[in-house]
């Protein structure tokens, strides 16, 4: 990466939405700050991509996809018996609050238009508590 950080480097993250641009563009910039990425144009093709891994460290997902919707999608990966991985919600509309969010089961509700750093910021906080837990601290 030409000496740039990669904070977010060794993570496997999906990312689902419908928004072709917006999946591109964070699909993208994830992958400039070192995840493996994997895109998903809804619920459905994401939840898919999930199962078939043999692990996934974060999932960011808009909240209204056609198919299967957001809060869909974190209660199917809750159900498959697989371990959990962190999710972000996005959303472009104001159906679900931040604190339903983090009831759900998300690590951060985003509204878009979102600054793409404090995504990144959100996954890197994340991957430290990952490691945390993982550590035993």
């Amino acid at each position: 990466m030409n000496g740039i950080k990669a904070p977010l480097r060794g993570r496997r993250i999906i990312v689902a939405d419908d928004e072709d641009y917006l999946r591109e563009v964070i699909g993208e910039r994830l992958r400039m700050a070192g995840a493996a990425i994997q895109l998903a144009t809804d619920g459905a093709e994401a939840l898919q991509l999930f199962l078939k891994s043999d692990r996934i460290d974060f999932i960011v997902s808009d909240l209204r996809m056609p198919n299967l919707d957001g809060r869909g999608l974190i209660e199917a990966i809750r159900t498959s018996g697989k371990p959990r991985p962190e999710m972000v919600f996005i959303t472009g509309f104001a159906d679900l609050s931040a604190a339903r969010a983090l009831e759900l089961g998300a690590l951060a509700l985003l509204n878009k238009p979102f600054d793409m750093r404090e995504l990144i910021d959100l996954l890197v906080k994340g991957r430290q508590q990952q490691e945390e837990r993982v550590n035993g601290r």
